[in-house]
């Protein structure tokens, strides 16, 4: 069994927010591998076989010693067969204790993976529920052994970007699938997240909002531009207005002066005239 890493603060003790939700859809659910789980498992195994199996055949040598002892030396050890036996049994019931606790925690550990997150679940007195959705997933390191090689299992480490924190997943079964359904989980969300980023740009307009400090500068621009716009139309139709005005005054003016011009021309042919009468 691997040691456990560092969680992070959420998601060592919020057990709530652990619980798959009813909508959660699980791809995958299984245990770890019970022989390479626990610590030494095998061997607890093969000692508890050697206890049980060797204790009359010990208990026959250490009264065989106890014989020999009385008969030789004439040492009396009365009780040294009866202290052998309390030893073994004793023995027999620390390993029988060990391997029933990791039975227990074996039973106890549990490895989700739904469409959002993967979510381990272990401990039976100490009980402790990790998750770590898809989109903060960063890495993931698969080691395996020999023997996990042969009995197909493997530690799989996951690593969070966000706030630096290890997931492992110790002795998992068939670590090649868990891998493919997670790597499929966190490019699917990338590739839903990339597309509704696109469509947020595409149809986001920052003018009409009216939480953003920024859009408020851009109503207030767009503001600006359409009071420029009507001020321009207006100075453009006052322009126009006072160019008529002034082009009427010059036609009037230029009237004027021709109308007076040829009232002096009219005065002089008159006067012409008289002059050539008398004369």
């Amino acid at each position: 069994m691997m040691p456990k890493p560092n969680q992070s603060r959420q998601n060592k003790y919020n057990t709530y927010d652990n619980r798959p939700s009813n909508s959660e859809h699980v791809l995958l659910e299984t245990r770890p591998n019970i022989l390479l789980y626990s610590d030494n498992f095998v061997l607890k195994i093969v000692v508890l076989f050697l206890l049980v199996f060797l204790f009359a055949p010990l208990i026959t040598v250490f009264y065989g010693i106890q014989s020999n002892l009385l008969t030789t030396f004439q040492i009396n050890l009365e009780n040294m067969t009866f202290i052998m036996e309390l030893i073994l049994i004793f023995c027999i019931l620390i390993v029988i204790i060990k391997i029933g606790l990791d039975v227990l925690d074996w039973n106890y550990t549990l490895y989700t993976l739904t469409e959002q997150r993967v979510i381990i679940r272990r401990g039976f007195f100490h009980k402790e529920k990790i998750a770590m959705s898809y989109s903060k997933i960063q890495d993931i390191e698969v080691s395996q052994s020999i023997i996990e090689r042969i009995l197909n299992c493997g530690n799989m480490i996951i690593y969070g970007g966000h706030d630096n924190s290890e997931t492992i997943l110790d002795a998992v079964p068939n670590p090649s699938k868990v891998e493919d359904i997670v790597m499929n989980k966190i490019s699917n969300v990338q590739s839903d997240s990339y597309r509704g980023y696109s469509n947020f740009n595409s149809t986001y307009d920052p003018r009409f909002n009216k939480y953003n400090t920024q859009s408020n500068n851009y109503q207030q621009d767009y503001q600006y531009d359409n009071y420029n716009q009507n001020f321009d139309n207006q100075r453009d139709y006052r322009g126009i207005q006072e160019e008529n005005t002034k082009t009427s005054k010059w036609k009037q003016m230029m009237g004027d002066k021709k109308k007076s011009k040829r009232e002096l021309d009219e005065i002089i042919n008159k006067h012409q005239n008289r002059f050539k009468k008398y004369k």
